[in-house]
């Protein structure tokens, strides 16, 4: 689910606060690491004892001439009890040289208690520090050294309060956050902080401290893109950052409710601890900023061209500047160093790694200015009346919503009557609820603040606020469009008004699959590029894409002549290319801000999805064109094979015949014919052609002006007329396709009728007293075979007689239920139409076969009834 933006900002601007308060606390406490008076013993607080146990005692310090000793322990300073260190601290580390302190002091084997009083002496730095000669190049280095925080939160603050709503923004805050953090080891100097700012300090300590190898790792693991170590190993990024950020959460919490600051450093843990803690720190902090170095190397070596470019910078700037600290620490724990121990090491030694972090920030800010590896907007090149002015209403929100969150808070605790002893306490209950304010002040003023910056921005900086209407009137105005050349037409006139750029191209995507750019109605585009090559580019799934002189991809290498800046690709619904937008650079020379980008974006998907609507629109007129088109096409065809069915049928005496042809398409394979042989004799012809429609309709038609030429040719020798056929049907059709062919002729003066069954349905001979002959078939089916032959068979059609001529589609018609019509239902009704003429016949069978099969006929069917003339006739 996505965070709210408001609640992104508000997270950004506690997280920057406090970075900032961190910040000017190290500049101010570093140098200042050594106190300024001393007891002249070296102690370490035993947290079982409640005491500081004495271990070491300076000659001629202030705790020697006080007749102190090694193996004292100090159980109380000017009559505070030890239950912490605190007391000590406050009495000696921020005490001052001359001070008398008085000592609660227990020696061992002595049960009683003796009150000594101190008087503290200088502080001195160790002989190594004292000594070491000051140069200019070395108060430059501890210049530079005191400043340490302030490049890390420059760069993270820039990143995240123009990328508040990305993640690799907030990776990279909590990852500088982490370095800003270590640079003042609170836990250590927790003596000389100050005790107001020691609880807050020591939680952010707390908090923020071990989280800058995780985070490391999980910003340069996915940025720019994910690396193989990344997509091969999701879970690790979770692993490395997850359990750091709850034990810090856990500690930072565990500071803020202690009535007392805890002591986190590492004299307060025992002997095995430390080592244990140690221990576990190192191999999180060398796993986390081995495995992001690694991963930043893959995405400079490994990736695309354009992450090469971009990173290999950070590469080195953030490879020397880890590994530098790395080696420094490694030789630190190595050695057991501690405190000035490690400042009695030569300058260069501790100040060369610290100073080389600084490549790490200064990097990632020339790779963000260079290549636009974050895309920040304008920020960095406005200038600063701008950002006065514009922004002096968020400050100035600001500054009166943390006044409003301190009242509130002051007010809290008054409410709630806390004692002066118990303040101490309750100030994290009434710090969290003037937080809780301080969010809901920024709530409810967001409005407040937007319009005002409007209003500003139209005082002003007409021409940012004329832009930003311009492109907000276009993306509504896109809707509207009904035209691809009325669109373009708009997009080019209110982008070159809005944002004046050089050049301004807008492609749209062709029927053929490519992108071409708009062009005058009676010219022709000059060039074209693939539209599948493109989508297959990084550009065409993002928002907008700046493009870097050398960076065009080679499927959009026709662009360069006009030198694009910017890429906006127009998007359909489902994502689908179906245009671009090609901005050069602007004639300001000011780059495409962030919000020139989101506007540009919103316009392109705007006519993305009038282009897509446009062409499903010309796509279905089309269609519904063809279709009818093809309708009419069909209804001719329809017309012409009607014509080559029997228009009339010739008359005989003895023989009372009819036939119908019904295809269940508006054309098909089914036929019959009658042919006219001369006086007295009369041919029947029936043929299903394999297949439907039209290609079987076009079969049909050849095998009927086949069979006519054929016999025409040999009317005497009906097997070799049939040969032919079937020679001519094989070498001009499709190995697959066939024909079923009746082909009978009747003479009159014998009332015999000689046929040949080819394949096809038996027709049914019914006698007039009930008997009932099938002429089953003498061949093969027609065309599937190049050897072919038939047999002739004859019968007698005698007066009375009935033959029932059909096609599989009257037989095989299935109903609802899956049940044929079947040949016995034909039998039953020609019987029950005895009486009848042949087309009474006819008609009676076509009723009741699209009876039983329902409006949906599945197969062309055909009948043909011949009947005998007689006693019966």
């Amino acid at each position: 689910m996505a965070v709210p933006r408001a609640l992104l900002e508000v997270g950004a601007a506690v997280f920057l606060l406090a970075m900032a308060g961190y910040s000017a606390a190290s500049i101010y406490y570093n140098p200042r690491q050594f106190p300024a008076a001393t007891l002249g013993v070296t102690s370490a607080y035993a947290a079982a004892e409640g005491a500081v146990r004495i271990d070491r005692v300076e000659p001629a310090g202030p705790a020697a001439g006080a007749g102190l000793r090694e193996g004292d322990r100090i159980h109380a300073v000017n009559g505070r009890l030890l239950a912490t260190a605190v007391p000590f601290w406050d009495a000696i580390d921020r005490g001052k040289p001359g001070a008398t302190v008085v000592l609660s002091v227990r020696r061992p084997g002595d049960p009683g208690v003796r009150e000594v009083p101190v008087q503290l002496g200088p502080y001195r730095l160790p002989a190594a520090i004292e000594q070491a000669p000051l140069t200019t190049t070395r108060l430059v280095a501890l210049a530079l050294l005191t400043l340490y925080p302030l490049p890390f939160l420059i760069v993270a603050g820039v990143v995240l309060v123009q990328r508040v709503h990305d993640r690799h923004a907030w990776l990279l805050a909590l990852m500088f956050g982490g370095f800003i953090v270590s640079g003042l080891n609170v836990a250590e100097l927790s003596p000389i902080i100050h005790p107001a700012l020691r609880r807050p300090l020591l939680a952010m300590w707390g908090l923020f401290g071990p989280i800058a190898p995780g985070a490391l790792y999980c910003f340069f693991a996915s940025f720019p893109e994910p690396t193989w170590l990344d997509r091969r190993l999701p879970w690790l990024k979770g692993l490395l950052l997850g359990p750091p950020l709850v034990a810090g959460a856990l500690l930072a919490g565990a500071v803020l409710v202690s009535p007392e600051p805890l002591d986190l450093s590492q004299a307060a843990l025992a002997p095995g601890a430390q080592a244990a803690v140690g221990l576990a720190f190192a191999i999180y902090s060398i796993g986390g900023y081995g495995l992001g170095l690694a991963s930043l190397a893959l995405n400079s070596f490994v990736a695309r061209p354009e992450i090469r470019r971009r990173t290999r910078v950070m590469l080195w700037g953030t490879g020397v500047g880890v590994l530098s600290v790395l080696i420094l620490v490694a030789y630190i724990e190595s050695r057991g160093l501690r405190g000035s121990q490690i400042l009695a090491l030569p300058f260069w030694v501790w100040v060369g790694p610290v100073l080389a972090l600084y490549l790490l920030p200064l990097s990632f800010a020339y790779a963000v200015v260079r290549y636009r590896v974050m895309e920040l907007p304008v920020l960095l090149r406005r200038s600063a009346r701008y950002l006065v002015v514009r922004h002096a209403i968020v400050v100035v929100g600001s500054v009166i919503a943390v006044a409003l969150t301190f009242v509130f808070a002051w007010t809290f605790t008054r409410v709630l009557r806390v004692e002066p002893a118990a303040i101490m306490s309750a100030g994290p209950l009434s710090g969290l609820a003037g937080a809780a304010f301080g969010v809901l002040v920024a709530l409810g003023t967001r409005n407040a603040v937007r319009r005002a910056t409007e209003r500003v921005d139209r005082a002003f900086f007409r021409e940012a606020y004329d832009a930003r209407r311009l492109l907000q009137d276009l993306a509504r105005k896109t809707r509207g469009s009904t035209d691809r050349r009325q669109l373009a037409t708009l997009l080019e006139g209110s982008l070159k008004d809005a944002l004046h750029p050089s050049s301004l191209i807008v492609l749209f995507r062709t029927a053929a699959g490519r992108l071409e750019p708009v062009t005058p109605p009676d010219g022709s585009p000059l060039w074209s590029i693939e539209a599948a090559a493109v989508e297959r580019e990084p550009c065409s799934k993002t928002s907008a894409t700046l493009v870097r002189p050398g960076e065009l991809p080679a499927s959009l290498a026709p662009l360069s002549i006009v030198q694009p800046d910017l890429l906006v690709p127009m998007q359909g619904i489902d994502e689908h290319l179906e245009g671009m937008l090609v901005l050069g650079p602007r004639l300001s020379d000011e780059p495409y801000g962030r919000e020139d980008r989101e506007l540009v974006a919103s316009v392109a998907n705007q006519a993305g999805t009038v282009l897509e609507n446009l062409r499903l629109a010309s796509a279905v007129a089309e269609r519904l064109e063809a279709e009818r088109l093809a309708g009419r096409e069909l209804e001719i065809a329809r017309e012409v094979q009607l014509k080559l069915l029997p228009q009339q049928a010739p008359a005989l005496e003895s023989l009372d015949y009819a036939g119908v042809c019904i295809q269940a398409r508006q054309v098909g394979g089914d036929y019959y014919d009658f042919l006219y042989f001369g006086p007295g004799r009369l041919g029947f012809v029936l043929a299903d052609i394999s297949g439907k429609g039209i290609s079987a309709a076009l079969l049909m038609a050849s095998l009927q002006a086949s069979l006519r030429s054929q016999y025409a040719q040999a009317p005497d020798d009906l097997p070799r007329v049939l040969r032919a056929v079937n020679r001519t049907f094989f070498d001009s059709t499709a190995t697959s396709r066939y024909a079923t062919l009746f082909f009978g002729i009747y003479d009159e003066t014998t009332s015999r009728l000689r046929y040949a069954n080819c394949g096809h349905p038996p027709p049914v001979l019914l006698g007039p007293h009930g008997s009932i002959d099938r002429l089953q078939p003498t061949g093969t089916v027609i065309g599937l075979f190049e050897e072919w032959d038939c047999r002739i068979q004859e019968i007698d059609l005698k007066p009375g007689d009935t033959l029932v001529m059909f096609t599989d589609g009257v037989a095989e018609a299935f109903n609802t239920d899956f049940e044929e019509f079947g040949e016995e239902r034909i039998v039953d009704l020609v019987r029950a139409q005895a009486d009848r003429s042949a087309m009474t016949m006819v008609e009676a069978l076509v009723d009741a076969v699209q009876r039983h099969s329902g409006p949906a006929q599945s197969d062309d069917f055909t009948v043909v009834v011949a009947r005998g003339r007689g006693l019966q006739g």
